[in-house]
């Protein structure tokens, strides 16, 4: 019975030892969730793409003309001020994204354009929620 016992302890260990490591080794946007601020490539959607009018993973219909968002992981509806060039503005989430290297969020073409001309295409900025 003691073997058991025994193994099951170690089990636990390198289980929660790897579980551990595994929190360690996410992106930086993970890690720094508890400071509740990320720093990152922004990019925009809703112009000259099929997201204008449709449904987002949150089940809101998008306006690329309102200040939405989407974010990998923060809880829809949550409200998040992006900052960039001295300029802020509030977005809410509403969708998932971005899925491309370095950026962190994709905001509505009216939230990016309160921020850095569109024709930029991707601005550096930081959040804060």
């Amino acid at each position: 019975m003691s073997s058991i016992t025994e193994l099951m302890k170690k089990t636990i260990i390198t289980l929660a030892a790897l579980a551990a490591t595994a929190i360690s080794l996410l992106p930086g946007e993970a890690a720094n969730a508890s400071s509740r601020k990320q720093c990152g490539g922004a990019s925009y959607y809703g112009l000259g793409d099929s997201y204008q009018g449709g449904i987002t993973a949150s089940g809101k219909r998008f306006d690329t003309w309102s200040n939405q968002a989407a974010h990998k992981w923060l809880p829809f509806g949550t409200v998040v001020t992006v900052t960039a060039n001295g300029q802020s503005t509030k977005v809410m989430i509403t969708d998932r994204g971005p899925f491309v290297g370095g950026r962190i969020i994709d905001l509505s073409a009216k939230s990016f354009s309160d921020l850095a001309p569109l024709s930029r295409g991707v601005q550096n900025v930081c959040i804060s929620w």
